[in-house]
């Protein structure tokens, strides 16, 4: 169930090493946070459960799809979308700043932490118009990087500019044929207790 480059005869979608629109797999996932976390808990797209707030400061050739912070709720969320856009998102990622985490006090502990975190990953499920895909594992890129967090962030923080590290698992689809779309995923660890599920009902336009 994990990640594997293979595609899929019907839905098209980027490998790991490619360069969507001249940047790495990576820095797009970078470019996904830094927009995901720039929305304020109250509008933010991670915590809408139908999708009136899926549009919210999409921005260029990719838009961007949330999944949950890991709470107790599968989202059936509905948007419109741009025919000629990219869509990226990932089934299940993890995020760790220095700010959370006080105790860690070196770069490389906060890399090795986040890794280990997503390391424990055990069910990675992905389908578009029911049939189903793989999910590329990608690190951020650069690994770490900042963030300013506005006030009512989805961490729950202050309003501060903070370190963070990411890995997740990804799935960077090409754009998708005018009409109506389909989007499950699934992923949850080894306990069951951090997990993230998520329905989209897409139109493209």
């Amino acid at each position: 169930m994990k990640a594997a480059n293979c595609r899929d005869n019907s839905v098209d979608f980027f490998f790991t090493h490619e360069r969507p629109f001249g940047i790495t797999f990576g820095q797009w996932t970078v470019r996904w946070w830094k927009w995901l976390l720039s929305c304020p808990k109250t509008i933010s797209p991670a915590t809408d459960d139908n999708g009136s707030y899926s549009s919210l400061n999409q921005q260029g050739p990719v838009w961007f799809l949330a999944g949950t912070f890991g709470e107790n709720i599968i989202p059936y969320r509905r948007c419109a979308i741009p025919h000629d856009k990219c869509i990226l998102f990932p089934v299940i990622n993890y995020e760790l700043n220095v700010y959370e985490k006080p105790e860690i006090t070196t770069d490389n502990e906060l890399l090795v932490k986040v890794v280990e975190d997503e390391d424990d990953i055990v069910n990675v499920i992905v389908e578009v118009d029911d049939q189903r895909l793989t999910a590329s594992r990608v690190q951020s890129d650069p690994k770490l990087f900042y963030v300013d967090l506005p006030e009512d962030n989805c961490l729950n923080i202050p309003s501060i500019r903070t370190k963070i590290a990411s890995d997740g698992y990804w799935v960077f689809l090409k754009p998708l044929t005018k009409g109506a779309h389909k989007i499950f995923f699934h992923g949850s660890c080894s306990g069951g207790l951090r997990s993230c599920t998520a329905f989209y009902n897409l139109t493209v336009l």
